[in-house]
């Protein structure tokens, strides 16, 4: 019976062949066609309202499709549409392109309605939906005909691999195999022929299309050579804004039955058959069969063998599918048709039966189902997965489970089918919400904690502006001895409590990120030349050399951050004055690459002789509120946070902050600073050179340090230069020029300057501090310039320069500018302030002035005062009862508007100092700001803006 089986299977395999092999008349489209589809009214109304539907398509590429040379559409993608328009009963109209890139192009702009043949790929489908495949094709490479098979694309390596421009390949290609040295091309012809020129080792492309290439065009020296895991998988393109037309050509592709399908193939892609049977031909292939129904019997114990294995595999795979630990769903047409034992639990059910056969959507949550609904649709008309989606799932006891799905095209019993992986995401839902929850928390005890040293500031600073401005006051009047000590003490504590808040406040910012760069354009050795002058009076008092060396590299105009430059300069400039009881504190600048010769960055060395650290508290004095130990905190204060708040703000410049230090022989700290430099003209200490025109120069005394650096800066400018520990007649008479530091002068020193007959001749300068009174006075009586320490190079050169060109008779200035100070007119001030100490010190300040001041306790008076008033300025307080200063000055603004009256200036005093306080104050229309406690001569400067008359 087995083998009679097996006969009656060879008798209609044979029928087959020959029913395959005979001819297939023109016409058999007619007789297998199934007919017109039906259409709903809606879509009948759709259609008829298009009148037809317009279509791009490939204009070379054969045997799929071309726009012959009389503009008609031939190949295999024509023959579809044929059937197509049959079925659908409305016109398809060819829009005609020149290339595929520019069919493309018409999709994306709604210029047509439809491609007729193309892949699916994410890019396209930001335009497009897509049909269910009606042509498939592997994808191959092509190579010369001396080249060894290749085993896919990796084999290339780096050799170059063709593709014409637009085609799925490419986006692909670029993808999965980004190292492939990928070449386009406009069309597969150009591709072809340059693998044949040896000009592109291999060129990708649609089995079909390369074997009608190399035929049509007799390439013989070009052959397929290797496979790909790419396959043509090629549908029609349709607008992804008409959803209907898409479905009902779904219908119209899925209707193509597969005689057709064979007819078409066989029309493109093979040579026809001649009319006739060969039964020669039938007779080989039925022994044929007999042979292969014998071989059937002698492996069909094998087979068998193969149905148990296979069976106890499926078992394996069913064993897994139940024990998987996340839930599995496979369903179709939305219907639910296996569960596992996860999905159960999942879903409360008590066993499979009571999910299967229920509808998808049933389980889908409320809130969830619009979206879950469309990407079902998306699964059904896929042939692959789509992307993980989190939703939620509806349990059958009405319970919300939050989840994340991906769903699969697969193949149940020969149909097709989705499988959907569920991954419950409760715990992780949990486990957000409470890390959002604690993050909600964190950033509400940090503005908390924000809004508190915000706070604390103001409250501390506002009595803190009367402190220090009274002390400010009692110093400029007439003290004893003992109470001028007194001030300078209280005065002393009231700056270190205002550093201590200002590091307080600085380092908070940095930990919440809150500090934020200020790039601007300024001069590095300017900015370091002007905090020397700040710090002079400090380092005058313990007898320290202050100075400032640099290369002749250092640009003098950059872009950078100035104020934290200067904050970090002042702070390790104020510890090394700190710390350091006798000799010098010197800054160094210098510019250094990186090693790739870019990215330039300053590099400032601050030196000193002082105490020292030792080495083994150089990581630890950067940690907060850390000092070396406790007897440096008792013999020298400080809060420990000017180092802390140093190395964060380097760190936020981009840089790296430093030190080399050992105790008891002085400490060096060094950072790095990366800017951007300016284009700009010469600067004054490049135009230095040779200003000394090799003149010879003596210097004498000083330490061996400061002697080091006034001589380097010398000898740039061009002199000739020797260094003398103290002054005798002989060098005095052979040296040009002669400069002395004040610590190495006595009597005898200025007889030797004042009997030189050539003293005219032979000019000198003497460099001292501030308070060597007597030493001045000697210089002054005998017409020598005198320079205080730390000086200036350009004033330093400026004197030079101004002593030389000088005769006796042509006497010199030698200590102040000849210039007159600028007129000032009187104004009308108006105070508004609710702190009486404050408002007491500000009329202080101006007492001695010619100014007129008006007070005003809130900002609703001071509104009231201006309206009937002319002022000159105003002094507007920010934070007051009734009405503040911000509210005050936007009142004001929008009066002057309305009276056309010209903007009076408003500068904001306030104990806030945050610098999004003082962006506040510019938005709410005042013109500058100044920070409590107020120092008298910023008060003064400001108020000098406004006083300057407009006589000449």
């Amino acid at each position: 019976m087995l083998l009679l089986r097996y006969l009656s299977a060879a008798v209609i395999l044979t029928l087959l062949v020959v029913a395959f092999t005979a001819p297939i008349q023109a016409s058999s489209h007619e007789s297998i066609s199934p007919g017109p589809i039906p259409l709903s009214d809606e879509e009948k109304r759709h259609f008829k309202q298009k009148g037809s539907i317009t279509m791009c398509i490939d204009p070379d590429w054969m045997p799929y499709e071309r726009i012959n040379d009389q503009g008609i559409h031939v190949g295999m993608s024509a023959d579809y549409m044929q059937i197509f328009e049959s079925r659908l009963g409305f016109p398809i109209r060819l829009i005609a392109t020149k290339t595929w890139s520019e069919s493309l192009s018409f999709a994306k702009e709604r210029r047509c309605d439809i491609l007729s043949l193309l892949n699916s790929s994410p890019e396209r489908s930001k335009f497009l939906n897509f049909t269910t495949p009606y042509i498939e094709a592997p994808i191959v490479l092509v190579t010369k005909d001396d080249v060894t098979y290749l085993e896919g694309i990796p084999a290339l390596g780096k050799r170059s691999l063709a593709t014409p421009k637009g085609y799925i390949y490419e986006e692909r290609i670029k993808l999965d195999h980004p190292k492939v040295n990928l070449i386009t091309v406009p069309n597969v012809h150009e591709g072809l022929m340059g693998v044949s020129r040896g000009e592109i080792f291999a060129h990708l492309g649609s089995l079909y299309v390369v074997a009608n290439e190399i035929q049509q065009y007799q390439l013989s020296n070009l052959k397929i050579s290797g496979h790909t895991e790419y396959n043509h998988k090629l549908a029609i393109g349709v607008r992804n804004d008409d959803p209907i037309l898409l479905e009902v050509l779904d219908r119209v592709v899925r209707s193509v039955v597969p005689q057709e399908h064979i007819q078409i193939r066989r029309t493109w892609t093979s040579t026809r058959f001649e009319h006739g049977v060969d039964y020669e031909l039938i007779w080989k292939i039925i022994l044929s069969a007999l042979l292969i129904l014998v071989i059937l019997l002698y492996w069909n114990r094998k087979l068998s063998k193969l149905n148990n294995q296979l069976k106890e595999s499926e078992d394996r795979y069913r064993t897994l599918f139940q024990l998987a630990p996340d839930g599995v769903l496979v369903h179709s047409d939305g219907t639910i048709r296996y569960v596992n034992e996860t999905a159960e639990k999942m879903l409360n059910a008590g066993s499979d039966q009571e999910l299967i056969g229920k509808a998808v959507l049933d389980i889908i949550h409320p809130d969830s189902r619009k979206v879950i609904s469309k990407r079902l649709k998306e699964l059904q008309r896929g042939s692959g997965s789509v992307a993980p989606l989190r939703h939620k799932l509806l349990a059958l006891d009405g319970q919300s489970i939050d989840c994340e799905a991906k769903g699969r095209r697969i193949t149940l019993d020969g149909q097709p089918a989705s499988l959907t992986i569920l991954r419950d995401l409760s715990e992780t839902v949990r486990m957000e919400e409470a890390l959002q929850s604690a993050k909600e928390s964190a950033d509400a005890a940090n503005r908390a904690k924000s809004e508190f040293l915000a706070n604390m500031s103001h409250e501390i600073r506002t009595p803190l502006n009367a402190i220090l401005g009274m002390a400010e006051l009692l110093c400029e009047s007439s003290l004893s001895q003992e109470q001028a000590k007194y001030v300078r003490i209280f005065n002393s504590a009231g700056e270190s409590l205002l550093g201590l808040i200002n590091d307080i406040l600085d380092l908070s910012k940095v930990e919440a990120g809150q500090l934020k760069l200020d790039p601007l354009p300024f001069n590095p050795v300017d900015l370091v030349e002007d905090l020397l002058d700040v710090m002079t009076i400090t380092a005058q008092e313990k007898h320290l050399d202050l100075f400032c060396r640099y290369e002749q590299d250092v640009p003098m105009q950059l872009i950078a951050d100035p104020t934290r430059l200067r904050q970090v300069l002042f702070n390790l400039v104020g510890n090394a004055i700190k710390f350091t009881e006798f000799g010098h504190v010197a800054i160094s600048i210098t510019v250094r690459n990186d090693q790739d010769g870019k990215d330039p960055s300053l590099y400032f060395e601050v030196q000193d002789t002082g105490i020292g650290i030792p080495t083994s508290q150089h990581e630890a004095i950067f940690d907060t509120f850390s000092q070396v130990d406790a007897t440096i905190t008792r013999r020298f204060g400080g809060t420990g946070l000017g180092l802390t708040i140093c190395k964060r703000l380097v760190n936020l410049m981009g840089g790296h902050i430093s030190i080399d230090s050992a105790l008891g022989r002085g400490s060096t700290f060094r950072f790095s600073m990366p800017f951007k430099e300016l284009d700009s003209p010469s600067s004054d200490h490049h135009a230095q050179a040779n200003k000394l025109h090799n003149r010879s120069v003596l210097l004498v005394g000083g330490t061996k340090t400061s002697s080091k650096v006034l001589q380097r800066i010398l000898q740039d400018a061009g002199g000739q230069i020797t260094v003398a520990p103290k002054a005798n007649i002989t060098d005095i008479a052979d040296h040009e020029l002669i400069i002395l530091d004040a610590s190495t002068l006595d009597k005898r020193t200025f007889q030797l300057i004042d009997q030189r007959p050539d003293r005219q001749h032979k000019p000198c300068i003497i460099l001292g501090f501030e308070e060597q009174e007597e030493e001045r006075n000697q210089a002054k009586a005998l017409d020598i310039p005198f320079i205080t320490k730390p000086y200036r190079r350009r004033k330093l050169f400026r004197t030079i320069e101004m002593t030389i060109g000088h005769t006796a008779s042509h006497p010199h200035t030698t200590h102040e500018k000849s210039e007159h100070p600028t007129e000032q007119r009187s104004l009308r001030i108006l105070l508004v302030e609710d702190v009486l100490d404050n408002a007491m010190l500000v009329e202080a300040f101006l007492k001695k002035t010619s100014h007129q001041l008006d007070k005003a306790e809130n900002g609703a008076i001071a509104v009231e005062m201006i309206m009937t008033h002319a002022y000159d300025l105003v002094l507007m307080d920010i934070q007051m009862p009734i009405m503040d200063g911000h509210e005050a000055t936007r009142r004001i603004r929008t009066w002057e508007r309305e009276n056309n009256r010209y903007p009076m200036p408003i500068v904001a005093l306030t104990a806030n100092a945050m610098k999004e306080d003082e962006i506040a104050s510019l938005e709410a229309g005042c013109d500058a700001q100044l920070t409590k406690p107020l120092r008298k001569n910023r008060l003064m400067s400001m108020i000098a803006q406004y006083s300057r008359s407009n006589t000449p």
